[in-house]
C-alpha cells in the first residue's frame, strides 16, 4: 500500500494505492470499500475520510486463486479539515478473517510518496473486478459427441428428390464447437455457437417410392445456433450452469442408388436445455462438461468437454 501526495488534491485527502493478491487455491472476496481511512493533523485530531467514488462506485468482488491486482482510490475529508500529517487504514473488512486473527491496521506518513496528476484510470486488474464498466466474456472449445434419430426428416439430394429419413435409427457424429459469450446482465448471459463435424453411418435403406436408396459411409453435421443461459456463480473452482440453446442441425449423408453415390442433405430446428459445470484453472482459464437433449427431438443427445478463455472475472 503507498499514500501517494497530489497537487490536485486538498491537503485534508488522501489518495491510497492498493496492491492485493491471492495465495490461495480459491477465490477470495474483496471489498476495497469497506476499508476505513483515518487521517491524523499534527496535534493528534483523528478524522475519517470518506471514500469518493461517485463516478465509479466501489463494490466488492472475487479475487480468483493466483490472481493479483491493484487500484487508486481517493478519500475526502470534511470541509475545514487541516493538513493530514498521517493516514491510517484499518484493512479487518476488506477480506473475511478467521476469529482471533490480528487487527489488520496500516499507517503511513502523508506526504512520503511521489507527486504528481491523479491518475484518471486504475490498473485493469483493479478496473476489471471493481468498477465492473466491461461484460465478463469468453471464448470456448469444445469437443462433442451427438446421437440422433433422423426418423422424419426430410432429405434431398442427386437425382433423388425428397427421401423420408424413416429407416436409419440412431446415428452418431463427433463435433469441433466453437462459442463465444458475454454476461449481459448479472447472472444472465448469452452465447453464439458454431458447430461442425460428422462420423460413419451404418448402412441402412431409406425408402420412398418408387425407389429405395442405401445409406452409408460418413454422415455430416452443422449446428448454428444462439444460447441464452445463467450463471448463478462459482462454488469454490467450480462454476455451473444451465442454458437453453436454439438453433438449425443442418445434415449431409452419403447414399448409394442405383447410378452410382450421391449425397442427401437436410435439416432441422433444434431447441435444446443444457447443463455445465467449469473448474476454474486459474484466472482466466476454466476446462468443463456439459450435457444436452433437443427438447423437439428427445432421442437426440448431446454432451462434451470444453476449455474456455475468459477476458476477465
Amino acid at each position: 500500500m503507498t499514500l501517494a501526495a497530489d497537487v490536485q488534491l486538498p491537503a485534508s485527502s488522501a489518495r491510497l494505492h492498493y496492491r492485493f493478491g491471492n495465495r490461495c487455491a480459491a477465490p477470495v472476496t474483496l471489498d476495497l470499500g469497506a476499508a476505513v481511512v483515518t487521517g491524523y493533523a499534527a496535534d493528534g485530531t483523528a478524522t475519517v475520510l470518506a471514500l469518493e467514488d461517485r463516478r465509479h462506485p466501489v463494490r466488492g468482488g472475487d479475487l480468483d486463486a493466483e490472481d493479483w491486482g491493484a487500484e487508486a482510490l481517493r478519500y475526502d475529508a470534511p470541509e475545514g479539515t487541516g493538513t493530514n500529517v498521517r493516514v491510517c487504514v484499518d484493512l479487518d473488512r476488506v477480506t473475511p478473517i478467521r476469529s482471533g486473527a490480528t487487527p489488520q491496521r496500516v499507517c503511513l506518513a502523508a506526504g512520503a510518496g511521489p507527486r504528481g496528476p491523479l491518475e484518471a484510470s486504475s490498473n485493469p486488474y483493479g478496473s476489471s473486478w471493481d468498477v465492473r464498466e466491461s461484460p465478463r466474456a469468453q471464448l470456448e472449445l469444445r469437443v462433442s459427441a451427438h446421437t440422433m434419430d433422423l426418423a422424419g426428416t426430410t432429405m434431398a439430394g442427386g437425382k433423388l428428390e425428397d427421401v423420408p429419413m424413416d429407416g436409419p435409427g440412431r446415428l452418431g457424429a463427433v463435433t469441433a464447437d466453437f462459442r463465444a459469450s458475454a454476461f449481459v446482465l448479472g447472472p444472465l448471459y448469452t452465447a453464439l455457437e458454431f458447430d461442425i463435424g460428422g462420423g460413419p453411418s451404418s448402412e441402412s435403406t431409406l425408402r420412398s417410392a418408387p425407389s429405395a436408396v442405401s445409406a452409408e459411409g460418413t454422415l455430416g453435421q452443422n449446428i448454428m445456433g444462439a444460447a441464452v443461459g445463467l450463471g448463478p456463480g462459482r462454488l469454490g473452482v467450480f462454476e455451473p450452469k444451465v442454458e437453453v440453446f436454439g438453433g438449425v442441425r443442418f445434415l449431409w449423408l452419403d447414399a448409394r442408388e442405383e447410378s452410382g453415390r450421391t449425397t442427401l442433405r437436410g435439416s432441422r430446428f433444434m431447441v435444446a436445455p443444457r447443463a455445465s459445470l467449469d473448474l476454474w484453472l486459474g484466472p482466466h482459464v476454466t476446462v468443463g462438461v456439459w450435457g444436452g437433449i433437443d427438447a423437439l427431438h428427445t432421442s437426440d443427445l448431446s454432451g462434451g468437454v470444453s476449455i474456455a478463455l475468459h477476458a476477465r472475472r
